[in-house]
């Protein structure tokens, strides 16, 4: 027990959940802030040729913050300024091109205010998002997001519902700017190459399948026996049966092997025919290894043959992918 613990008779979890349906049913009438003036503010941003800058104070800031985040990972370049440093040389940091994305509980943020003029004298468009459409930040933007005003979680006051608020409607005008961009798969794992999000979106198949001539491989018409020894020779514990055509027949595995050990069966005259498996998934080889992974799963299986049209390229194993963090 740590030392100087309290016993409490607080009901957190009644608290919790009380909490989030508070947020809960406020944030139900978001849907009300997508109207004509979202429309305004996602053109104007699908005209920048410069980059989106964000600012607020406060609470607000940390959800600019994430917002150019989210506009930078989905093909939009992003940065946050402090308004604070802005009015003491950051400015220098915007160029022609570029616009403003401001968030402002009240809309009367002082330290937002003091750069509007400075701001205009650039020509530099921007948007507000605030539940004052009547205040001075509102009323000067080029288009503002009204968020209708919301009960915070917090019985004090701190910013709670009204941040998570602000929070989705940035997203969503993030996200419909990807959208508007055609901005794809491809080009959202380029931003992404260093984490999981990144293997999961370019790494296929192809790949990390262990190779045909890896893995032990025979025709029909051999021996257990000689389906043993090739086992032995690749150190793999699936051997693949092919027809006359070299087209995938069906599989034979150490687990069959083992229920055969017990029968009284001479190896060398049984046909490989006989005792494999015609139950086996085919995978494409340039499909991504995150959805293999998934079919594994799906269908209860530690392994795909990999191939096209039947004619056998690889195999591709659960922890062949497990082993590089797509999990």
């Amino acid at each position: 027990m740590l030392k100087n613990s309290l016993v409490s008779t607080f009901d957190f979890v009644k608290s919790g959940k009380k909490i989030l349906a508070l947020e809960l049913k406020n944030l139900q009438q978001l849907h009300q802030c997508i109207n004509h003036n979202f429309q305004k503010a996602g053109e104007i941003l699908l005209n920048c040729s410069g980059k989106i800058i964000t600012m607020g104070i406060g609470k607000s800031g940390y959800i600019a913050r994430k917002l150019a985040a989210t506009f930078s990972s989905t093909g939009n370049p992003s940065f946050f300024i402090h308004p604070t440093e802005a009015s003491h040389g950051d400015l220098g940091m915007l160029s022609s091109g570029d616009i403003i994305v401001a968030f402002s509980k009240s809309g009367e943020s002082h330290e937002i205010i003091v750069l509007i003029s400075f701001i205009k004298h650039l020509d530099i468009p921007y948007i507000c998002i605030t539940e004052n459409p009547s205040s001075t930040i509102a009323k000067s933007a080029n288009v503002y997001i009204s968020i209708h005003k919301t009960q915070e979680a917090c019985a004090l006051g701190a910013p709670t519902t009204s941040t998570t608020a602000a929070l989705i409607i940035g997203d969503a005008l993030a996200i419909s700017l990807a959208r508007a961009k055609n901005f794809n798969v491809k080009k959202f794992s380029f931003l992404h190459p260093g984490g999981l999000l990144g293997k999961k979106l370019l790494i296929r198949v192809h790949e990390i399948m262990r190779a045909k001539n890896d893995i032990p491989v025979v025709d029909w018409t051999c021996s257990v026996f000689h389906a043993i020894i090739e086992i032995a020779k690749k150190n793999f514990g699936t051997v693949v049966v092919l027809n006359n055509h070299k087209k995938i027949l069906g599989v034979f595995t150490s687990k069959i092997l083992i229920s055969l050990s017990k029968l009284d069966l001479d190896f060398r005259n049984t046909n490989i025919k006989t005792v494999m498996t015609s139950t086996f998934k085919i995978i494409h080889p340039n499909i991504l290894a995150s959805k293999a992974l998934e079919e594994m799963k799906y269908s209860n299986v530690k392994f795909l043959l990999v191939a096209i049209n039947s004619y056998l390229l690889g195999i591709i194993q659960m922890r062949d992918i497990l082993n590089i963090g797509l999990y």
